[in-house]
């Protein structure tokens, strides 16, 4: 399962309860993680489908609350967007 096949999935589960848990949420994609060729994306939930992490296997994280450090890791490390240094997803 890739990481757009996963969060279509838990977006289809929210769309029916409808209790918004992935509103305004980070997502990071990893790819390979391990090997040479690792690729690792991060953004907000509604983005992710712009995510091209290439072939197998994926892996999909939906961190909660992050720490202005783990933000700005993921900012430059990740490419999330700058905006994510001023989300309310930071403590």
């Amino acid at each position: 399962m890739t990481v757009k096949e996963a969060l279509a999935l838990l977006l289809e589960v929210e769309e029916k309860r409808s209790e918004g848990v992935l509103k305004n949420k980070i997502a990071v994609g990893i790819a390979r993680a391990g090997s040479a060729d690792v690729s690792v994306k991060a953004d907000f939930v509604e983005n992710v489908d712009q995510f091209e992490l290439g072939g197998p296997l994926q892996i999909l994280v939906i961190p909660g609350n992050l720490h202005f450090v783990e933000a700005e890791a993921l900012v430059k490390l990740a490419g999330a967007p700058e905006s994510l240094l001023k989300s309310d997803e930071l403590k």
